[in-house]
Order: C-alpha cells, then sequence, then structure tokens
C-alpha cells in the first residue's frame, strides 16, 4: 500500500488507530512493521510524519510489555541511524516523564551502538513510492529537516546558583559540593538529547558554564578533572559552529594542556575527546570537521606550548590528531607579513620543526608525519618551514636538516612550489658549515633549552632564497596574537 498511497498518511492513521488500542501485540506489530518500512523505503519516504513517530516511539518506551519496549527499541536504533541526533533529542525530550532512568539508560546504550550514518538516508532503497516522483524536492523531507526539534536553553534548566557552586573552595566538603554541581549540568545535557539552544541571549550563559568548567580541569581532585572535559566535550559537540569557536577559544588551551601533560591517561583521552568534538561542526545530517575551530586550535597551541611540552607524554597523540584534520586547517597564507594568519603560519612551523626535535622518538616520528601533510596540503610553506629551522641551535639543525628535506622530498611530486631546484636551494640553506657554526657558537653563550622563541620573517620571502638572506625579526611568543583569551559577545 505505502508503493501507491503517501507513507505519511498511512503512518499517522496507523499510529492513531493502534494507540488507541490497549493490546501490547497491536503495539508491537506496528513497531516491528514501521522498522521494516523505514530500512525498505529509507526514512526520506515517511515525510513530516516522522515526528509524530519519534513521539510516538517515546510513548512505547514507557509500556509494561517488555516485547514492546524492544520493538521500539529496534525502530528507534534504526531512526537514529539515519537521522542521527536530531531524532535523538526528540525522544529523549518526550520520555522525560513516563520513562524511568534506568530504560533511558538503555535506550542511551542502544542508540550509541546503532551510530549515525550520513549516507543512509540518501542511500538507493529496494522498495520506493510511486507519489514521490521526480519532481518531489527530497532534500525538503529528506532526514531530519523534517523534525521539529526544540532546543534547550541548558543554563534556564540548572539552578542559580550552579556557577558559584561548582566553583566554591572553602570547607573540608568543598569537593563534593563541586562534584554535585557538575552531575546537575550533566544530568541537563542528557535533558537536551544533544542539541543546545545557541540564541544570543543563551550564549553568555554558556560561556560562563565552560569558563568554570576550565576551571576544573586543573581541580585539585583529580577525579573531578575527567568529568569536567566530558562536560565540555558535551557541550563542544551539541552547539552550533558559530559558538564552537567562542567557547573554543576558552576550552582550548586548557584541554591542549592537559590533553599534553597530564599523568593520567583517562584524563589525556578525555581532554582530546572534547578537543575533537570542539572541532567538529553539528549539522542534523552530517559531521564534518570545523575549519574555523581549527584554527583556533592551532592558534592555543602554539600559545601554550613551550619548550618543556615538546617531551610532554601526550604530545604524539594531539600531533596525530593533527594530521588528520590536516586538510582543514588553515592554508599558506597570502596576507601581508603582519597579519594573524602569517603570524600563525610561521609560530606553528616553528612549532613543528622543535617537535622534531623532540627527546621522545614517538613525538619525533608523529611531527614528521604531521609535516608531511602540512606541505602536502600546502598547510606550511617552504620559507616557514625554513625559518622554523634556522631558530634550532646548529646542532639540532644538523639533526633536523634529513627529516625536513625527506619531509618535503615525499609530499613535492602533489605540491608545485616544492620542485627540484628549490629543494637543493633548501638543502644549501640548511647546511651550515662547520666554520659557520662556530662562529655562532663563540657569539651567542651555550642554551640548554631549544629556543624562546621562532625569529619570524616580515617580509614575504621567495623560496629559492636562502635563509641566511631572510630579514628577521624577533617577535615574542608568550600571548599569540591570533588567540585572544576574552570572548566577544
Amino acid at each position: 500500500l505505502c508503493e501507491v498511497c503517501p507513507p505519511e498518511l498511512i503512518l499517522v492513521d496507523a499510529i492513531s488507530v493502534i494507540g488507541a488500542t490497549k493490546a501490547p501485540l497491536s503495539h508491537e506489530s506496528l513497531l516491528l512493521w514501521c522498522a521494516d518500512f523505514i530500512k525498505s523505503f529509507g526514512v526520506k519516504a515517511s515525510g513530516i510524519s516522522i515526528s509524530n513517530v519519534a513521539s510516538w516511539i517515546a510513548q512505547e518506551f514507557g509500556s509494561s510489555n517488555p516485547k514492546v519496549r524492544k520493538a521500539a527499541l529496534a525502530l528507534a536504533s534504526e531512526l537514529h541511524i539515519q537521522l542521527g541526533a536530531a531524532f535523538k533529542a526528540i525522544v529523549f525530550a518526550s520520555c522525560q516523564e513516563t520513562v524511568s532512568s534506568s530504560f533511558k539508560v538503555q535506550v542511551e546504550d542502544c542508540l550509541d551502538r546503532s551510530p549515525f550514518d550520513p549516507n543512509a538516508s540518501s542511500r538507493i532503497r529496494p522498495k520506493n513510492c510511486v507519489t514521490l516522483n521526480s519532481t518531489t524536492n527530497f532534500q525538503e523531507i529528506q532526514g531530519s529537516a523534517c523534525l521539529d526539534i526544540s532546543k534547550v536553553d541548558l543554563m534556564s534548566s540548572l539552578p542559580v546558583d550552579i556557577l558559584s557552586r561548582m566553583c566554591i573552595k572553602e570547607g573540608k566538603n568543598a569537593w563534593k559540593l563541586r562534584k554535585e554541581a557538575m552531575e546537575e549540568v550533566s544530568s541537563s545535557l542528557n535533558r537536551c538529547g544533544g542539541v543546545i539552544s545557541c540564541a544570543p541571549n543563551c550564549v553568555l550563559g554558556l560561556v560562563e558554564l565552560v569558563r568554570a568548567l576550565a576551571q576544573r580541569l586543573n581541580d585539585i581532585q583529580s577525579n573531578l578533572k575527567p568529568l569536567a572535559a566530558s562536560l565540555m566535550e558535551a557541550i563542544l559537540c551539541s552547539v552550533d559552529s558559530d559558538v564552537q569557536v567562542k567557547l573554543g577559544r576558552i576550552a582550548f588551551p586548557p584541554l591542549l594542556s592537559a590533553a599534553m601533560a597530564d599523568n593520567r591517561q583517562a584524563m589525556r583521552d578525555k581532554s582530546m575527546s572534547a578537543l575533537k568534538a570542539g572541532t567538529r561542526k553539528i549539522k542534523l545530517d552530517e559531521v564534518v570537521p570545523n575549519s574555523a575551530s581549527l584554527e583556533i586550535l592551532l592558534g592555543s597551541f602554539v600559545t601554550i606550548t613551550k619548550d618543556s611540552e615538546f617531551k610532554a607524554i601526550g604530545l604524539p597523540d594531539l600531533l596525530h590528531f593533527l594530521s588528520e584534520s590536516a586538510t582543514f586547517l588553515p592554508k599558506i597564507s597570502q596576507g601581508t607579513a603582519l597579519s594573524k594568519p602569517q603570524a600563525l603560519e610561521l609560530h606553528f612551523a616553528y612549532q613543528l620543526i622543535a617537535c622534531l626535535a623532540s627527546s621522545r622518538a614517538e613525538a619525533r616520528h608523529a611531527a614528521e608525519n604531521l609535516l608531511r601533510c602540512c606541505v602536502q596540503f600546502q598547510v606550511l610553506s617552504s620559507a616557514s618551514i625554513l625559518s622554523g629551522v634556522e631558530q634550532l641551535l646548529p646542532a639540532q639543525q644538523r639533526g633536523v636538516r634529513p627529516i625536513v628535506l625527506h619531509a618535503i622530498a615525499k609530499a613535492s611530486p602533489r605540491v608545485a612550489e616544492f620542485d627540484n631546484h628549490s629543494l637543493n636551494t633548501a638543502a644549501s640553506s640548511l647546511g651550515l658549515s662547520k666554520s659557520n657554526s662556530d662562529k655562532e657558537k663563540a657569539k651567542s653563550p651555550q642554551k640548554s633549552v631549544i629556543c624562546q622563541g621562532p625569529k619570524i620573517p616580515l617580509m614575504e620571502t621567495n623560496t629559492k632564497e636562502s635563509v641566511s638572506q631572510l630579514g628577521l625579526e624577533t617577535i615574542e611568543p608568550s600571548q599569540h596574537p591570533f588567540v585572544n583569551s576574552s570572548v566577544s559577545h
């Protein structure tokens, strides 16, 4: 019947009729039929009736019959595969009063076992409806665009004193009060279903909440730090891309520090998960990297990374993550030398080259892989790379030189900038003679660290020019101009 009649009318009528009956078998049969219909026709065939289906599933979760609940979970799994966070938000918003806490955990586990597939809603299905002909605008009825999602103001759902209790430090049981406050935030996030309101009047509260959670990443009670990182992850993956960038300015610096240098593996993993969540665009039908957030992350990385972090235990994992996201990192800056993108590129090049001189083999390997990716995807120019090498001590330059040339040579077939002639020029630029090294050692005292900061060329240079010909001026790296600690509202 659904092949010749509008399926959404059939679904609405069936739910209306079966919903009025008391027989559990009828409810179970309709739920199983709907699951088979969604698999055979695809979610786009249900049209606007999918909102009614989502609310109906939430009601069936509260049934006293276990077979009905099992059938409802099966239908919810298939819808979550095709709709993702939009469906999850409606279900959790609708079942707050009718479903027990224990069954909510089962629903959460069921949806986690059926992750969202961005291509599922557009995949060719074995059956189709003739009433949905080629003139139908599938984009208007596809996926979660049909769901009427009510976004939740997170701060309005929390007690007014939540921020003060989260930051309380006086008293023997202060850490317990901080933990209770964070658990209340976690409960509210679960009720939001992964969709938080990002209206202008809600952003200020989110900013203050993230700032309070950032302080808890350095809590003296170590078991509270992973909880704070998990809450930040949940918030960052539940807001839109613009608000994600604003919150990232506050969240990324402490998360980066924890991901690199925290002593506990669990905390480093939670921080890395939060960083990944904060650099992905949250769309209802797809999840893609957020280039703007990645640019903020890169600026935070070059600002907080000091000489001591080059041998941090979590640095290799962070470099691997940047390698995976290299396609979406800021490209080679074509602006003026004093522009923020140009300064970010030069600072990042220095930090990456300095990682090649790390005492950790894992960090050196990850840095070499990231360097190849940055050259391949035109994130770093040859001038920036050579400038970064120039800042190392002569002995470190000799150790780093073959790694840099190998990385450039391996990526050069895809990058026109690095042709054979420029590689030869780079090799001659990096090949410091023994006499020049001795003269440099005589001019400056011996250093025990890599360098205090990069000497950044403030003029655009040709890659065929020698590094020794570049006019270099020093920019203090203590506060990167790209990263602003304050959030503009």
